[in-house]
């Protein structure tokens, strides 16, 4: 049915990851996915910081933007240091923990040939887990800008996604 392969095409992006060696096609979250994830990443966030630490952080802001982090001198390191403290690692950890939940919700098939043909791709906890023979991948050996660009489109596309199904309604 045609109105089927147009939600298909409207809820999956494809996106160039490994240093465009494969694409992932994943799914666009839907809008009550995507804000339900909004709010649990807002509020794991914010139990990293407190609203001291968020005002201080925000304060500081000009800090990270002129900091040489290819270079850092001295004063730089010990103002970074000192908007770090009172970080809890644990709760960092929670941050990570909730986007690996996400992107093993999104990521759905993987492609070595450009995008011509796909593979069912299942992302899994550990680098013990990993089998490419059934095409498990560690979540951790996905590069830092590719989880990034995942989790963006998966979360923010949903506003597109709602416009594109409305024109497609119209049209048919």
């Amino acid at each position: 049915m045609k109105f089927i392969h147009a939600v298909q095409e409207a809820t999956t992006a494809k996106i160039n990851v490994f240093g465009g060696a494969v694409v992932f096609e994943i799914k666009i979250l839907s809008p009550m996915e995507a804000e339900a994830a909004g709010l649990a990443s807002s509020l794991v966030a914010s139990s990293v910081l407190d609203h001291n630490q968020m005002k201080k952080l925000a304060r500081k802001k000009e800090i990270l933007e002129n900091v040489d982090v290819e270079n850092p001198n001295e004063e730089d390191l010990d103002q970074l240091f000192n908007l770090l403290h009172g970080f809890d690692v644990g709760q960092m950890m929670k941050i990570e923990e909730h986007q690996n939940k996400i992107l093993k919700q999104v990521v759905w098939r993987a492609s070595e040939d450009q995008g011509e043909n796909f593979e069912q791709i299942y992302l899994v906890d550990t680098q013990e887990q990993q089998d490419p023979d059934q095409n498990l991948l560690w979540i951790g050996a996905i590069p830092k800008e590719d989880r990034a660009k995942i989790l963006e489109v998966a979360l923010k596309s949903h506003k597109e996604v709602t416009d594109h199904l409305q024109t497609f309604r119209r049209q048919g």
